[in-house]
């Protein structure tokens, strides 16, 4: 994802340095929470308690409802988990979203820079014409007074 940004922006004018550092700090940001989440997750299916805790389970009656309870939080736990990486992979998908949208603004004013160069090329021609007509009617002018005798 990172590498089609950078294409589409290198093809399109680039994008400022502070867009482009926000966008890598806010990326740096996502990775570094989905690895957290990934480990916790390792972690909680590694821990060798788990195998220890279901074998207790079938002996004692009084554990079963603490292990309900724990198995209800880890649940919960869960559903937090997956409700943060949904997030996470949204807000990345968001900052993407937002670079492409600067590539597309950068672009449109790139390509208004040669009308603007055309215009004002039209408007300096027509003064310069301008000038030029009333200068030659001025030396017109004098050149008629001065073979009149004025």
């Amino acid at each position: 994802m990172v590498e089609e940004v950078v294409k589409a922006t290198a093809g399109n004018g680039g994008m400022s340095i502070t867009t482009f550092l926000v966008i890598i700090a806010a990326l740096v940001s996502v990775i570094t929470i989905l690895g957290e989440v990934i480990k916790s997750l390792l972690h909680r299916k590694m821990n060798p308690l788990n195998g220890t805790l279901l074998k207790l389970d079938s002996s004692m009656g009084e554990l079963n409802t603490t292990l309900a309870k724990i198995e209800m939080r880890t649940g919960d736990s869960d559903r937090a988990l997956e409700g943060h990486t949904e997030k996470l992979i949204i807000l990345s998908t968001t900052m993407a979203q937002l670079a492409v949208n600067e590539t597309r603004q950068t672009e449109a004013l790139l390509s208004l820079k040669p009308a603007m160069e055309k215009s004002l090329a039209g408007c300096s021609k027509r003064i310069t014409e301008h000038c030029n007509a009333r200068s030659t009617a001025i030396l017109k002018a004098v050149e008629e007074g001065l073979d009149k005798g004025e």
